[in-house]
């Protein structure tokens, strides 16, 4: 539960820094730093000797929550068509074909489907990788990043912004109540405890497949629910996709929490041991096909610039803050009140 919970502890400091960093530094130079609490981590996991060691790592790890802020910034701003039109001088000529104001949901979305390929990798890697092994399979990612990030061009809004910050207007407000809303509702849907925890909750509820398979389809069946989205997002529009998802995370939630509750009053299900695979994969798809990805995209889009790194700065704490609740309390709200009555809730 330590090693869970306490790496979104250290993403609400990540949070915090980051906004406060984008705000006298760019976003690419804050954006490469975010390298290092990675690299640092896995580093700690090669050498480290004791629990309490590897949950500083973990600790340290979490800082990396700062790109929750950093990268929705940088695609909203990079996708502005006003400064495309005004500032390409600042652009590769490549930058400026990808920022396209059309395709600005597109590209918000590709954080959180990086995101969910590497979730999906390490659960590969998990189940067919040597434990010691898989820090060098992983360090490379955030030393390529480093490496990538010095190449990167700021964006013109970095460039040109003021010094400091006008006050915050009635509407500001309003879309910040909005975001967080939102980030509060994507947490406490399940979506961040199944993807940490599904393996073990495939076993709880009474699956007969193998835990480590039933991840890896968890995984997957994520890559492509947020790939889904990303195709969806500027066509059919951000409203249609939350309220979809939400109406299909609700019953699957609903199912696998059923099926979790015949299973511990004694009923013989072996015939239907298919239906917690299949739900919590449905889960994971409808729920990346809007609930998870939209918030930090929506808070990005509706925020004006002078507010935006402190606006997605407070929903990313926000955020992490929900998700260590989320994570310390399912131990104990599961055995309080079991499974099935944890997913109901979250349904």
């Amino acid at each position: 539960m330590w090693l869970s919970g306490v790496y979104h502890l250290g993403a609400i400091l990540g949070n915090f820094l980051f906004g406060i960093l984008l705000n006298y530094f760019g976003r690419t130079k804050p954006m490469s730093l975010l390298a290092l609490p990675n690299i640092i981590f896995w580093v700690t996991v090669l050498l480290a000797n004791n629990f309490s060691q590897l949950v500083v790592g973990r600790f340290v790890g979490g800082l990396t929550g700062g790109l929750f802020v950093c990268i929705p910034s940088f695609v909203a701003e990079i996708a502005n068509k006003e400064l495309v039109k005004t500032d390409k001088r600042f652009f590769f000529d490549l930058f400026i074909l990808l920022s396209a104001y059309r395709i600005r949901g597109f590209l918000g979305v590709m954080g959180p489907l990086i995101v969910a390929v590497g979730i999906l990798f390490a659960y590969i890697c998990g189940a067919f990788v040597e434990f010691r092994l898989v820090p060098y399979c992983i360090i490379a990612v955030p030393v390529l990043f480093f490496i990538v990030m010095q190449f990167m061009p700021e964006t013109p809004h970095a460039l040109l912004r003021r010094k400091h910050l006008q006050e915050i207007e009635k509407e500001s407000l309003k879309g910040l109540l909005s975001g967080v809303a939102l980030v509060v509702i994507s947490i406490f849907s399940g979506i961040i405890v199944m993807t940490m925890h599904a393996a073990q909750l495939f076993i709880d509820s009474g699956a007969v497949f193998s835990a480590s398979l039933s991840a890896i389809i968890l995984g997957l069946l994520q890559v492509c629910g947020i790939y889904v989205s990303s195709m969806l997002v500027d066509r059919v529009g951000r409203r249609i996709l939350l309220g979809i998802s939400s109406l299909g995370a609700a019953i699957s939630l609903f199912v696998f929490g059923t099926f979790s509750y015949l299973i511990n009053q004694g009923y013989e299900l072996s015939f239907f041991d298919w239906v917690p695979v299949v739900s919590g994969s449905f889960y994971i798809f409808i729920n990346c096909v809007g609930i998870k990805p939209m918030p930090s995209l929506y808070v990005a889009e509706i925020l004006p610039d002078n507010v935006r790194d402190i606006g997605l700065s407070i929903c990313m704490m926000v955020m992490t803050m929900c998700t260590s609740i989320s994570v310390f309390t399912l131990p104990l709200f599961v055995d309080l009140f079991g499974l099935y009555a944890v997913m109901w809730g979250y349904g």
